[in-house]
Parts: structure tokens; C-alpha cells; sequence
């Protein structure tokens, strides 16, 4: 992601107002959150003083890939996969179970069938 002033140069975070990609010369640091310098500094520090603290999702900053795919799943992603996993092996369960039953249905009809034939 680049700049949104100067689109050649790589951002190094995200507007906490505006959502724009700043680089390092364009981003004005508050701590809890970055800011269009010249633009946006006056909105975001009336957000950051009213609201007391920053939103995570709004102050993303920018990590090379190879810290993105070491970083450790999150408590969330841990419990959708268990649920996933849970959800599957119940849905297995339950198409086994119903093509046994229908399994022995079938039997018990072709049994009928030929007692009365005789």
C-alpha cells in the first residue's frame, strides 16, 4: 500500500480520520493514532481527547508480511476452528447414521418381500 499524497512511497499507516495511507512525511503521530499532517490533525485529536482512547481498527499500522504469518492465531480464529471441526465431525456422524439406517431399512423391506413370496 502507498501514500495516498505521494503514491511512489510506501505508507506506513492509516489516517485514524480520513482511512488515507500515510508515509512516514504525511503521517503526524499521536500515539493512539496517526493523521493526515495538515489535514486531518486537528479532527483526530478532538476524536483522540473525546473518546479517550483510539480504536484498534482505525490505527493500523503496517507489517512486513513475514511478522504477518509468524504472529500467533488469535482466541477467535482458535474457537471458529474448533467450532468447524465440531460442526463437521457431527454432520459425518449424522450421514453415516442416516445411510445405515437407510442401509437396514432397505434389508428389512427386501426380507419382507421374499417371506411373502413363499
Amino acid at each position: 500500500m502507498n501514500c495516498f499524497y505521494h503514491p511512489n512511497t510506501g505508507a506506513v499507516g492509516i489516517c485514524y480520520y480520513c482511512n488515507r495511507a500515510l508515509c512516514e512525511e504525511c503521517a503526524k503521530d499521536y500515539s493512539r493514532g496517526l493523521a493526515c499532517k495538515g489535514h486531518c490533525e486537528n479532527k483526530v485529536e478532538g476524536m483522540l481527547t473525546s473518546r479517550g482512547k483510539i480504536l484498534e481498527r482505525h490505527h493500523i499500522l503496517l507489517k512486513p508480511k513475514k511478522q504477518q504469518r509468524n504472529a500467533p492465531l488469535s482466541p477467535e480464529i482458535i474457537r471458529w476452528i474448533v467450532v468447524c471441526i465440531f460442526s463437521a465431525l457431527i454432520i459425518a456422524l449424522i450421514t453415516v447414521h442416516l445411510k445405515v439406517h437407510a442401509a437396514n431399512l432397505r434389508l428389512s423391506i427386501e426380507l419382507s418381500d421374499k417371506s411373502q413370496i413363499i
